[in-house]
Formats: C-alpha cells, sequence, structure tokens
C-alpha cells in the first residue's frame, strides 16, 4: 500500500494518479472522492434536443407541470410529494396531489422543493400487481417550469403521429 493512500485513506488507485501528477488532492477533492466512491452515482444524464422530448411526451405515461412540496428518501429510491399543477397527457387516472418516485438516491434527476418543473414519467406497476406508481426514472425529461414549455406541450399530441412514435397503449387498469 502506498504511503500517500494511507494517510489520506484513500483508494489504491487514486493514490496512485495523485502521486504521478507529484501533488497531494485538497481536503476538499479527498472528500469529493471519498463520497464518490461511496454512492458510485456519476453525473446526470439530461434529455437533450427538441427529438428526444417529442419522443419521451409520445412514450411517457404521464407528462404535467408539478410542483415539489417535499422529498424523502426510502431505502434506495427517493420519494417526491408532488402538486400537479397542470396535466399535459395521462394514459392514467392522475390526482392533484401524488408520490413520485426515482429508483436512486443520487438527485438524478435534480428537483428542488418549492419549484414547478415540467415532469414526464411513467406508471410503474410490479410482477405481483400490487405495487402501482409513477417512476421518473434518471433520464426522464425534466425542465423547470418556463411559459413558453407550456405552449409547446400543449401541441405534441400531433407531433406523435408525425414522427411515427408509438405511444403506450392503456393497458393493466
Amino acid at each position: 500500500m502506498h504511503i500517500l493512500s494511507s494517510i489520506l485513506q484513500l483508494p489504491p488507485s487514486v493514490a496512485d494518479r495523485t502521486q504521478l501528477r507529484g501533488c497531494v488532492p485538497s481536503r476538499r477533492r479527498q472528500l469529493e472522492i471519498q463520497v464518490s466512491h461511496k454512492n458510485k452515482c456519476g453525473k446526470c444524464r439530461k434529455v437533450k434536443g427538441r427529438q428526444n422530448k417529442i419522443k419521451q411526451y409520445c412514450q411517457k405515461d404521464f407528462v404535467f407541470r408539478g410542483r415539489i412540496v417535499s422529498k424523502k428518501i426510502v431505502g434506495k429510491e427517493t420519494c417526491y410529494d408532488v402538486q400537479v399543477v397542470i396535466t399535459y397527457k395521462n394514459n392514467f387516472p392522475i390526482l392533484r396531489r401524488e408520490y413520485m418516485w426515482v429508483p436512486n438516491t443520487c438527485d438524478c434527476p435534480s428537483l428542488l422543493e418549492k419549484r414547478e418543473y415540467i415532469l414526464m414519467a411513467r406508471r410503474h406497476v410490479n410482477y405481483e400487481k400490487t405495487l402501482n406508481r409513477i417512476l421518473l426514472e434518471s433520464d426522464s425529461f425534466v425542465r423547470l417550469y418556463k411559459p413558453k414549455e407550456d405552449k409547446m406541450l400543449r401541441d405534441l399530441d400531433q407531433e406523435c403521429a408525425k414522427y411515427g412514435y408509438q405511444t403506450h397503449p392503456k393497458l393493466n387498469q
């Protein structure tokens, strides 16, 4: 084991890289390295481009504008209490107040309380059909709400047919 890794309590591979550069990482960098090795979250992926936005709109079960009321980590998932402001698309009934689940604790996508977002999510029903919930995947379309998004989302139903994207049929109701 390298002296540097034993002093800083870093994995040997990180210590090797810092020794090669001839420097010792700052305390802040040491903490970043330790945190990244613990949760291995990585960088959040963001949906980019009009085509991807249209594709997600067509393929997701729920598209709505929601205000994040609270956030709670439950096991290996994050649960958001969301106040639904406007629905643009819902293949299944949605209430004005819903719980939305994210299958990680990495803050991907990053949502802040008391802010409004455009959210594209899907319905998740487990194998036993005992769990029925709204699932926001880490690569789902999420944007801070802006009035120009409102107009664009209202016209996307025609775009689904135009670009040939398949929409989810209403199954398991």
